[in-house]
């Protein structure tokens, strides 16, 4: 008689202890909602006691006549069941739904950002944007800046913004300020920007997860002293740092400088002055997450008519090179979208690469620009 009565208490504690585990979930997929949470912690405190009562009373109704261990509680009578099956009914508790719109706070808002000042550069911008909806493991948004289109059909991660008109240079480098607007876009917690003279070999969204900095961007090794790149920005917009960092573009312009002497001056990268020492807020990354492509194309270390370069590449090996590159770019000109499939290919260079991340950019790219000719 007392062995059943140990069962039944034993079920008692299980049925109490897959409540309490029940409990514990929901409040995980409440995803840290605080309102809810308590909310959750009333109901669950009120549905604590509604279940102590009833255990109370089955337990009284079930209590032992240790002076007649023969009596009819040997085997649980028919009103102890339906006391027992409400009891098991009272502890379901009830799923909680989700509500996505409630939480939306909780979830990092991310993009990549990209400019188009031609048509050109739009094209090419969707090659990438292409790309990376193949190799990204995360939803982000894509944004592109141009003022070649008002409206054109899109799928909802790809935002097309019209951009006003930053002071700028003349000649090539025309509208490069303008990706310094991305540090004004403060509905994203983090944008990844880059030049559309680039190609994504394997997804940089791994850098969304740095650590909080205004600013990481790789090291531009081919330069002596090497400096930090612009072509790859990993921006965590901020509007005062948008508005510090606008306010130098005209003194910048004054002296012929472009975005890349903006931002390094800006960042003061050197770590040794007159002053002393500085620490800039800006986190310098690995070259190999934006590789030039005449590395592929002439030799390892690369060299140009103006002078050597002092800093050789990542890696004095080109397989290692091709193998740990995040994104090329195609550095100098002609760009891909300027040469011919036969011009790439009669090009001769010390590795397959050259022509391989060639030929893959301009077939990518006359497929986008015969179905935007077709439409």
């Amino acid at each position: 008689m007392i062995r059943k009565h140990r069962t039944f208490t034993y079920i008692i504690c299980f049925v109490l202890g897959m409540t309490f585990m029940n409990f514990l979930t929901h409040i995980y997929v409440s995803v840290y909602d605080k309102d809810e949470i308590r909310k959750q912690v009333a109901r669950y405190f009120h549905h604590g006691f509604r279940v102590v009562s009833n255990v109370s009373r089955v337990m009284s109704f079930s209590s032992i006549d240790t002076q007649n261990p023969t009596n009819s509680y040997d085997r649980p009578t028919k009103s102890l069941r339906e006391q027992m099956a409400k009891l098991l009914s009272n502890v379901t508790a009830k799923p909680i739904v989700y509500n996505a719109e409630r939480n939306t706070r909780n979830i990092r808002r991310l993009a990549f950002g990209y400019y188009a000042v031609t048509r050109e550069h739009f094209i090419a911008t969707i090659v990438n944007i292409k790309r990376l909806r193949k190799l990204a493991t995360r939803n982000v948004d894509f944004i592109i800046l141009t003022n070649l289109v008002s409206k054109i059909k899109t799928s909802p991660d790809v935002k097309i913004i019209k951009y006003p008109k930053l002071q700028s240079p003349f000649g090539y480098y025309k509208d490069c300020f303008t990706k310094l607007l991305f540090f004004n876009m403060t509905d994203y917690e983090r944008i990844i920007f880059m030049d559309v003279d680039t190609l994504v070999l394997k997804s940089p969204d791994v850098l969304f997860d740095l650590p909080p900095v205004p600013l990481a961007a790789p090291i531009a090794y081919w330069l002596d002293p090497p400096e930090f790149t612009s072509a790859l920005l990993v921006i965590q917009p901020e509007r005062r740092l948008w508005e510090a960092i606008s306010a130098k573009i005209g003194d910048v312009i004054i002296i012929n400088l472009f975005d890349m002497n903006l931002l390094n001056n800006f960042y003061k990268h050197t770590l040794t002055t007159s002053k002393g020492f500085t620490f800039p807020e800006i986190l310098v990354l690995p070259g190999y997450f934006l590789t030039l492509s005449p590395h592929f194309k002439e030799n390892i270390t690369w060299t140009d008519e103006m002078r050597p370069k002092s800093v050789i590449s990542p890696f004095l090996d080109i397989e290692k090179l091709w193998n740990y590159t995040y994104v090329v770019h195609f550095s100098g000109g002609p760009k891909p979208w300027d040469l011919s499939e036969q011009t790439i290919k009669n090009t001769p260079s010390v590795s397959k690469y050259y022509s391989d991340v060639n030929l893959v950019f301009k077939h990518e790219y006359n497929e986008i620009s015969k179905k935007m000719t077709d439409t």
